[in-house]
């Protein structure tokens, strides 16, 4: 099993947003509400 470093970054939620849609991170874990504008944009995971 293969074991890759995690780079974890703390940031507010506007700024992880902005960050997920400009590619300077691969995934934003929080809460997020799903509107038709973010299923646009992103993926989300159904629960």
């Amino acid at each position: 099993m293969s074991r890759e470093m995690v780079d974890w970054k703390v940031l507010g939620f506007p700024a992880a947003v902005t960050a997920l849609e400009a590619s300077q991170v691969e995934a934003v874990i929080a809460g997020m509400s799903i509107t038709d504008e973010r299923k646009e944009k992103h993926d989300f995971s159904e629960s």
